[in-house]
């Protein structure tokens, strides 16, 4: 029997109430007396049981009630009684749903049979609907939300070889995704509809990606629900802010003494360098980073959080992974992507554009978190001014060919080393990038689409292979 704790339950109605109004539309859900509401997901502590061969997505929770069991009812009925076990308020419907009553403040957890007990995965990226009402008082009064959440564990474990691997639902799992910035040519910031959003994310999905790193960049609620239903796992950076950063400093000379200087002390004689000088920047990204986690805690896509982007805006990054687990302890932690590494968290991360890559099993999970970037700018969709990437192809052929040559005899090799979650630069072109996959309007794939989906599927079988 797995259970969901009553505070995790009991927040999760609560978030999925207040932003009825603001997120309405997230759930596709409607009801009588309130706007649908905000996704919430509730993360499991049991082991994952083996997912069915199919998401039974006919199974959905319904008609679920939180009711409060005030100091009015006890003295309209003073001889009420406390529920003592959720088995009170909960039983089993013929259908398969699960119908009960739960007294908010006294019930402990609500079980989950083990047959509706369905772990959300990428490959199965399972939903339960859930509908959180109130029957007190008239009628008229009552109230009710619909929403959903997932079952899932993140977790760092070492493979059968020793080697530490990201575990989802405690099982390795192969993070492969694409770095993701969010920009479309019509709005900027501002995609030109929500059918254009689910199109992208269902491609790259299609495309045998898992994993997006959002850069630098907060979505549109919306974004992280289609993210929730399709399986797509997020990695979500903060966005740092801060002072102008010297450039010659946290970008060109830290490229090239990378291996040197990709593990300096972050301490209070860089922060001019890194615009983090002014102690009123430093309360306002802290302010800004908790705020992040708690607007986005509740989508079980999202699976690490990354306080740091190569040296932008950085201050005490160890501070910052201590202030993430405070607000929640349920996902994992990037602490500076790329560099500088003060060796917290939970990943090991790097960016190489330029250098051999070398891997070699670490205490924490080592992921790729930036990579590739091989430009071309097609034909008909080039940017209007001078086109930049990390070296260009000159043709489809070649940049496909370049991007097997890449992943199948540079990353790949890596994976028996510790290699666990791959980062490739970029989803789309954006303004003078041309390294996307996608070009800036998403009306085109440029390498061969057959040629990624079989690069990603040879990675998959490569990294099952080297963690059995």
């Amino acid at each position: 029997m797995n259970k969901i704790s009553r505070r995790n339950f009991i927040r999760a109605s609560a978030l999925s109430a207040l932003g009825a109004a603001a997120a309405g539309a997230l759930s596709g859900c409607s009801n009588n007396a309130a706007s649908s509401a905000a996704a919430s997901s509730v993360a499991s502590s049991a082991a994952a049981s083996e997912q069915p061969a199919a998401a039974a997505s006919a199974i959905t929770w319904d008609d679920i009630f939180a009711t409060s069991y005030s100091q009015a009812n006890r003295r309209s009925n003073p001889d009420a009684k406390a529920p003592e076990t959720p088995e009170e308020y909960i039983e089993q419907k013929g259908n398969g749903d699960i119908m009960g009553s739960m007294m908010v403040g006294m019930v402990d957890s609500l079980n989950i049979p083990e047959e509706h007990f369905f772990p959300w995965s990428p490959d199965t990226p399972f939903l339960y609907d859930l509908t959180v009402g109130t029957n007190q008082g008239e009628e008229a009064e009552f109230d009710t939300v619909h929403s959903y959440f997932a079952l899932r564990k993140w977790s760092c474990a070492p493979d059968a070889h020793g080697i530490m691997r990201f575990c989802l639902n405690g099982k390795p799992i192969l993070l492969n995704g694409l770095l993701d910035q969010g920009y479309w040519p019509e709005g900027l910031y501002t995609p030109p509809s929500d059918g254009a959003v689910v199109r992208e994310l269902q491609t790259i999905k299609e495309l045998g990606f898992n994993l997006l790193r959002k850069h630098a960049k907060i979505e549109p609620q919306r974004w992280y629900y289609h993210c929730d239903k399709l399986g797509l796992i997020v990695w979500q950076d903060m966005v740092n802010g801060g002072g102008p950063y010297k450039l010659w400093f946290v970008t060109y000379l830290t490229n090239v003494f990378q291996p040197l200087l990709r593990r300096l002390p972050d301490a209070r004689p860089l922060w001019g360098l890194l615009g983090r000088e002014t102690e009123a920047g430093r309360e306002e990204y802290a302010r800004e980073l908790e705020a992040t986690v708690k607007a986005l805690q509740c989508h079980p896509c999202v699976g690490c959080w990354v306080p740091f982007n190569e040296g932008w805006g950085q201050f005490d990054a160890a501070g910052a992974v201590e202030a993430v687990r405070r607000l929640d302890d349920t996902r994992l932690v990037d602490e500076a992507s790329g560099w500088y590494d003060q060796g917290g968290g939970d990943v090991d991360s790097l960016h190489n554009y330029f250098y051999p890559l070398r891997v070699r099993p670490r205490s924490r999970v080592v992921a790729l978190s930036e990579y590739g970037g091989i430009a071309w700018p097609m034909p008909g969709h080039e940017p209007p001014r001078r086109a930049y990437g990390y070296g260009t192809a000159k043709s489809r052929a070649e940049l496909t060919a370049r991007w097997k040559k890449l992943q199948l005899e540079t990353v790949l090799p890596q994976l028996k080393k510790g290699l666990s979650a791959l980062v490739y630069t970029q989803v789309s072109d954006v303004e003078d990038e041309v390294n996307g996959l996608f070009t800036y309007d998403r009306a085109a794939i440029k390498p061969d689409p057959a040629a990624v989906r079989a690069v990603n599927q040879a990675l998959e079988a490569a990294f099952e292979k080297t963690v059995e």
